[in-house]
């Protein structure tokens, strides 16, 4: 979908961060989110090309994929209050996949073949 805007967040990155506030002590509410914001297509994209996968996606619209509960087209979040604390633990969502894709490629490329073999 190339008309819906967010900011891709790796589970690993929140923890962290979720880790300092518990260590910080404070009880407000944060938003917390990968620095930067893109489409569900150009994160595909990109993921595809960390992954070294030949691949032809085609952008759609929402109105073209639908899903069964409604998306929003803007759901960019910012870790305003998060850098004005000077807490903020997350990086770019485009760092944090260079990271996710090392670390994981290989198990994901052998848990693809597998699913594609019916193993």
């Amino acid at each position: 979908v190339a008309d819906q805007h967010g900011c891709p967040t790796w589970a690993g990155r929140l923890a962290k961060q979720i880790a300092t506030l518990i260590t910080c002590g404070t009880a407000r509410v944060y938003h917390a989110a990968g620095e930067g914001h893109c489409t569900w297509h150009e994160f595909a994209e990109t993921f595809l090309e960390l992954m070294h996968v030949e691949h032809a996606l085609a952008p759609c619209t929402t109105a073209e994929y639908p899903r069964p509960a409604p998306r929003p087209s803007n759901s960019i979040l910012k870790n305003e209050r998060l850098t004005n604390e000077g807490i903020n633990k997350m990086r770019p969502w485009q760092k944090d996949l260079e990271l996710f894709v090392s670390l994981h490629r290989e198990a994901l490329i052998r848990e693809a073949k597998q699913a594609i073999s019916g193993a």
